[in-house]
């Protein structure tokens, strides 16, 4: 029985495009965590504002029921 090992020569070429195809990818992730990133930021800024929003609106709403009390008291 033989045996034949055949090796692959890899011109530097080769590695060359092998390694920024590597380098290609991670960047291509690394954008995509930052975008994920920047989404996730925006949607908290936007729930935090729609909060914040409410209490103005609640805090309004105590404040002209307050008033009304008092100016039916005059």
């Amino acid at each position: 029985m033989n045996d034949h090992i055949y090796f692959d020569a890899m011109t530097s070429n080769d590695l060359h495009q092998r390694v920024a195809s590597n380098m290609f990818l991670h960047e291509h992730l690394t954008r995509q965590r930052m975008r994920e990133a920047e989404h996730s930021a925006a949607h908290e800024r936007q729930a935090r504002r729609m909060s914040a929003a409410q209490r103005w609106q609640w805090l309004a709403s105590v404040a002209n029921r307050r008033a009304d009390r008092h100016r039916s008291t005059l």
